[in-house]
């Protein structure tokens, strides 16, 4: 599946990488958009001579390498599964080359990703250029389900903050990401408050967080919420809705997009770990009264009988 046309090995706008990595790195780690040197592609079995002289143990050399991917298949995978390579791909010297790559889960056989990428292979070196043009799905790791649920209304413009910070577009995913956190506000602040109560926090918290509701802007909400929250709650021993404060306070006009495509990940990740723990205590209050409840009704049961 591989198309040989001519192409420009270093396209305009793309980053340029001098590390050389192998080709398990590049399609594992490497984000879309950027062009970096790759040594190990496939060579066709035409390119040796004479072909009689090479052994079994040299077949790594026609074949794709298997590679680390998350497998999203929740009831056989949902984790870090080894992915093997369904499509046939070489590059020889000379060769300048635009393929679509197919990977698919060998644990459980449904989960497949596809790659579309350029190689290039000048003549007389081993190293190749390629870049990836994109992947499906995309590149990096999954975004929690419990993240999808706190953020559902708002959650196509957070997917195009994703988007825009694998590829290197700071300002993009920071402004994408302020406006799903400024537009959900008010759900963030409910979920900690039933998370809150539910821990018998502070009263003068649940107070707090009640009359951050009313504020337009998350910022000015917060600065107006003292109390510590519960320590089911905190990440790393720190506050997190301190750490989102401090994040979105300054103007993305402020900062330069390298210090934007920082903090837009790292608010990423703490929302991701947010929604995960408030997730948790409210799944455990869920359970809790579940347990409850069918214990109240076999007692009753017991009771009439």
């Amino acid at each position: 599946m591989s198309e040989g046309k001519k192409r420009d090995n270093n396209p305009q706008g793309q980053q340029q990488e001098s590390k050389t990595i192998s080709v398990r790195a590049f399609f594992e780690t490497t984000p879309p958009g950027v062009l970096v040197s790759v040594k190990g592609f496939p060579r066709s079995r035409s390119s040796f001579a004479p072909p009689s002289i090479h052994s079994m143990q040299n077949l790594d050399q026609y074949v794709l390498p298997d590679i680390e991917l998350h497998c999203p298949t929740e009831k056989n995978c949902g984790g870090i599964r080894t992915y093997s390579a369904h499509t046939e791909f070489s590059l020889d010297q000379g060769q300048d080359l635009f393929a679509f790559i197919e990977y698919r889960c060998r644990n459980c056989g449904e989960s497949i990703k596809i790659f579309a990428i350029q190689a290039a292979l000048p003549h007389g070196r081993d190293v190749a250029s390629a870049c990836k043009f994109g992947e499906r799905p995309s590149f990096g790791p999954p975004l929690p389900s419990k993240l999808i649920d706190l953020l559902r209304p708002e959650w196509e413009y957070f997917q195009k903050g994703r988007r825009a910070e694998n590829q290197g577009l700071g300002i993009g995913a920071f402004s994408y990401y302020r406006r799903v956190i400024e537009s959900q506000k008010g759900v963030i602040l409910e979920e900690i408050i039933k998370a809150a109560e539910k821990l018998n926090a502070d009263p003068h918290l649940i107070a707090e967080l009640s009359r951050a509701k009313s504020e337009t802007q998350f910022t000015k909400a917060l600065e107006g919420v003292k109390s510590s929250l519960p320590s089911q709650l905190m990440i790393a021993g720190a506050n997190p809705l301190l750490l989102l404060h401090d994040a979105l306070s300054e103007g993305m006009h402020k900062e330069s997009d390298e210090e934007c495509l920082k903090k837009a990940g790292d608010i990423r990740v703490i929302m991701a770990e947010l929604a995960e723990r408030l997730a948790q205590v409210l799944k455990e209050d869920q359970e809790l009264k579940a347990a409850v409840s069918r214990l109240q009704k076999l007692r009753q049961q017991r009771g009439n009988g």
